[in-house]
């Protein structure tokens, strides 16, 4: 089981430290006197990461590019500006060139480091394999097989928790393929270690085309070598424990062998549903 300690604690006081330096960017630009330039840079470096981190969370992407070309070109420019008027056009001030640099670092801690879960492809989900008859707990504390599936097409999806704004965008997602997921006669099963009263609040609006289930103390997920040892962000452990896992999506046709698999390795990297329901759609003709 990986133990992801450490980013459990960055990113919340990283986001706040991010805000501190955006605010103290605008400052700059606003408050004191000099070229336009040299006190616009810490801006460019330091506002794509809190602008991005804030977007994702209250909109809920469902997936982003893996390394956020973008965002880096803009905050490695601000960056770069300074570092010229500091060394090559001489500016006496420190100040706005480690601000700069300490935008820039923050975003790349979170784009290189904490996004990413350095994981390996499990053999055992791989194409081709037959899914493990796993047991698992639905909400009313009754015991489901996963082989009880046979016969109809599924999909496994083992997401982080209510509070991962990813894994609820790739939920409500498929949610809106339910007439489609119906029609191709898909079981789709949902699968998380938070308890039975935070997956019951989720099941209220998802409860018609999908299956709920609870993963109690995460042994499935270890089992499977999916399980994340503090996973859960730092702030939240009260609410949600301080384990987790690292989402996985799980397609199985009407024999139980598994068609598609997505190990992804970065939160913010997900399948698209057509990538994978047009392999359940040829599977029909």
């Amino acid at each position: 089981m990986k133990n992801t300690r450490l980013k459990s604690i960055f990113i919340i006081p990283a986001f706040v430290l991010s805000a501190v330096l955006l605010s103290i960017s605008i400052f700059l630009l606003f408050a004191i006197e000099g070229h336009f330039l040299v006190l616009i840079a810490p801006l460019l470096s330091c506002l794509p990461f809190p602008v991005f981190l804030t977007i994702f969370v209250i909109f809920k992407r469902v997936r982003t590019s893996e390394n956020l070309p973008l965002l880096l070109l803009v905050s490695f420019a601000g960056t770069f500006i300074s570092m010229w008027h500091k060394y090559y056009e001489g500016i006496q001030s420190s100040f706005p060139l480690t601000v700069s640099c300490f935008g820039s670092l923050l975003l790349m801690i979170y784009i290189f480091w904490y996004s990413r879960y350095g994981r390996h492809e499990n053999i055992r989900l791989s194409v081709g394999s037959k899914f493990p008859d796993i047991e698992f707990t639905d909400l009313e504390g009754n015991l489901f097989q996963s082989s009880s599936s046979y016969g109809r097409s599924s999909i496994f999806i083992f997401y982080c928790g209510n509070w991962s704004p990813s894994c609820l965008a790739q939920i409500d997602e498929l949610y809106k393929r339910s007439q489609e997921l119906n029609d191709l006669n898909i079981v789709v099963n949902l699968i998380s270690s938070q308890s039975i009263e935070l997956t019951k609040d989720l099941a209220i609006k998802y409860s018609i085309p999908f299956n709920f289930f609870v993963d109690h103390n995460g042994t499935i997920a270890e089992y499977l070598e999916i399980a994340l040892k503090n996973g859960v962000p730092f702030g939240l452990v009260k609410k949600y424990g301080s384990d987790s896992l690292m989402p996985t999506l799980i397609v199985t046709n009407a024999q139980n062998t598994i068609v598609f698999t997505d190990q992804t390795n970065n939160y913010r990297v997900r399948p698209e549903p057509d990538v994978y329901l047009s392999i359940l759609r040829r599977a029909r003709r």
